[in-house]
């Protein structure tokens, strides 16, 4: 699944108005017979390496504070902060679905690369870019900066 939430999409490109897009839910929302709290997004590092491809683990605790037993798709979303052509706000780049009972906590990690952070440049070819990148679960985030 591929979502990139572009600028255009929030402002009215004749009067720089946020009148013309006002989903009723965002890209991804749920709807569920329980609630889920997110907390403690972590990132395993502060800086990550292009050219060694490096890896890293993204961590949240997810939940379920309603009073029954639900399924709840986690979302991770990126964001380069600065690009040479003009980045998504946000981009999906990872999600997974998971079960939890009431009352119940889980821990969810997901994996990412140095080259999942990329994008595809203006020669349209894979590129990636050093700068700072944050990483989006429901209200959280955490930054980190991409270096050589």
């Amino acid at each position: 699944m591929h979502y990139d939430h572009k600028q255009s999409e929030l402002i009215n490109g004749n009067s720089w108005k946020n009148d013309f897009f006002n989903p009723q839910w965002a890209f991804g929302y749920g709807q569920s017979y329980t609630s889920f709290e997110y907390s403690n997004l972590s990132v395993s590092k502060s800086e990550l390496s292009i050219n060694k491809n490096e890896e890293l683990t993204i961590d949240v605790n997810i939940k379920n504070t309603g009073g029954i037993a639900g399924k709840e798709i986690i979302q991770l979303y990126t964001r380069d902060h600065y690009a040479s052509i003009s980045p998504p706000l946000k981009k999906l780049c990872r999600y997974t679905k998971t079960f939890l009972s009431p009352g119940e906590t889980k821990t969810v990690s997901f994996k990412l690369k140095a080259s999942d952070l990329g994008f595809y440049g203006l020669s349209n070819e894979w590129t990636n870019e050093v700068g700072a990148h944050s990483f989006y679960i429901e209200n959280l985030e955490e930054k980190i900066n991409v270096i050589k």
